[in-house]
C-alpha cells in the first residue's frame, strides 16, 4: 500500500495499493507477489483437471515433495522402525520417486496404462513424459488417479495389513476413474469411458 497526499494545504492522505487503486484485489496481490516466477506446466494441468479437490491437494504435495513418504519422516527425524519402501522387498528407502515411479509394484502399476516410467526422479519430467506417452486430453486426471491409487494401496499395506496384487489394482483405478468420469464435462465423458 501506498500512502499518498491529496491535497498540499490540508494534508490529508490516501491509501491506495501498488497498481494505482484503491479497491484491493487478491488476484492483484498474487501477481505482484509472484507474477515473476516461472511456474511447472504441471501447476496448470493440475488445477484444471476435473480430479476432486482432495486429491488435486494430494497431488500438489506431491508435486512439491511434501507427502508424509518415510524418507521425509526420516528428515523431520521421526523415529521408525523402518525406512524402506513397503510395497517392493528391495529394502530401498521410501521416497517419493521409489513410491511412485521406481519401485516393481508402481512400475506394473503404470504399465496397466501402457505407460512406460522413465528413469528420472525430478517429478515435474516424469509428468511430462507421462502426458507425452498418453496423448489425451484428460492425461492429467489419470495420473492424479493412479498416483493416489498408489499412495492408498501403501497406506492399505501399512495401516491395514492389506497385501496389494496387480489384478485388484486395475480394478480399484477403473472404479476410481469412474468417478473421474462423472466429474468430467459431457464433450470428454465418451473418450474418457474408452
Amino acid at each position: 500500500m501506498v500512502l499518498q497526499s491529496t491535497s498540499s494545504s490540508h494534508q490529508t492522505y490516501k491509501w491506495s495499493y501498488i497498481w494505482g487503486n484503491d479497491v484491493f484485489s487478491t488476484s492483484k496481490t498474487y501477481c505482484c507477489l509472484i507474477c515473476h516466477r516461472q511456474v511447472h506446466p504441471s501447476s496448470q494441468w493440475l488445477w484444471r483437471s476435473v480430479s476432486q479437490n482432495k486429491r488435486k491437494f494430494f497431488c500438489w504435495l506431491l508435486l512439491n515433495d511434501r507427502l508424509s513418504t518415510r524418507a521425509l519422516l526420516c528428515r523431520k527425524h521421526l523415529h521408525l522402525p523402518s525406512y524402506h519402501c513397503v510395497l517392493c522387498f528391495l529394502a530401498v528407502e521410501e521416497n517419493l520417486a521409489h513410491l511412485f515411479f521406481h519401485c516393481p509394484f508402481s512400475i506394473t502399476c503404470w504399465g496397466i496404462l501402457h505407460i512406460v516410467v522413465p528413469n528420472m526422479s525430478d517429478t515435474f519430467q516424469v509428468f511430462e513424459s507421462f502426458k507425452d506417452q498418453l496423448q489425451l486430453p484428460f492425461f492429467m486426471d489419470v495420473i492424479i488417479t493412479m498416483c493416489w491409487d498408489i499412495w492408498t494401496w501403501r497406506n492399505d499395506k501399512i495401516f491395514r495389513g492389506i497385501d496389494n496384487f496387480v489384478p485388484r489394482c486395475k480394478t480399484i483405478f477403473c472404479k476410481e476413474f469412474a468417478q473421474v468420469i462423472l466429474r468430467a464435462k459431457k464433450t470428454l465423458q465418451p473418450h474418457l469411458s474408452s
